[in-house]
């Protein structure tokens, strides 16, 4: 068991993007293969991102076993809606040198049904993902009530 880096870009003077990766009290086993969407969903939990008062976007980077390499807040939204950069999270995946990712975000309602903004983005953000040569492994939305993966209720 370790603590997961959380991972913020920030632009140098000259206007590069950087990464600086920060300790985190998110606990999970950075050792461990992720390999099924409960493993995204306990992530999930440490950051207690289900409790969260507002819809919450971030993304969980992993190395080209599996194993995750950090986590970032991409954005934060109103109660029921946030936005999905797909070039922030292709840079940070670069930025990083992860080989895939999740996408996570809640819903404070606790409906874990996706939206239909919810549906085409993960299908863009894949496609995009993919022109990279990076893979979007699962879409997972979660709340109090539990998650909802993209990947098991066959929209992905």
């Amino acid at each position: 068991m370790g603590n997961i880096n959380k991972a913020t870009v920030y632009l140098s003077e000259d206007e590069t993007p950087y990464v600086v990766m920060e300790k985190t009290n998110y606990v999970v086993d950075r050792r461990r293969k992720v390999t099924t969407p409960d493993c995204i969903y306990q992530i999930t939990r440490a950051m207690k991102m289900p409790e969260r008062a507002q819809e919450v976007v971030t993304v969980v980077v992993f190395d080209g076993a599996n194993k995750p390499i950090c986590v970032s807040e991409i954005s934060a939204g109103s109660i029921n809606r946030s936005i999905v950069p797909v070039r922030e999270i292709a840079q940070l995946m670069l930025l990083v040198g992860g080989v895939s990712c999740a996408l996570t975000h809640n819903h404070p309602s606790g409906d874990l049904n996706p939206s239909d903004y919810d549906i085409v983005i993960t299908k863009k953000l894949k496609d995009a993902l993919k022109m990279l040569n990076l893979d979007l492994l699962d879409h997972i939305i979660v709340s109090r009530n539990g998650y909802c993966s993209m990947v098991e209720v066959g929209i992905m």
